[in-house]
């Protein structure tokens, strides 16, 4: 079984959401036109939802379910030819 590491998990949580806030900032603007009300609304939304996200990863990294071992894999991919 492969396991994600936590830093792989932090840098996908950080990766995310720069692009969620650059998201969120642009919505909050266009509908508040305040810059402080944005970077607020920013701010705290995506705190919550980076903590959030990284807990939801870590824990489906506990479940097994979908996971194949990697003799299957390896059978797969040389069947397809992929590997000798």
């Amino acid at each position: 079984m492969v396991l994600e590491s936590k830093k792989r998990s932090w840098t996908k949580s950080i990766t995310w959401r720069i692009l969620a806030v650059l998201i969120l900032a642009v919505v909050a603007y266009a509908i508040t036109k305040d810059p402080l009300e944005t970077t607020i609304i920013t701010v705290i939304t995506h705190a919550i939802k980076f903590v959030a996200y990284y807990i939801h990863e870590r824990c489906w990294g506990l479940i097994h379910w979908g996971y194949e071992p990697k003799e299957n894999v390896a059978e797969r991919l040389r069947a397809l030819g992929y590997i000798d």
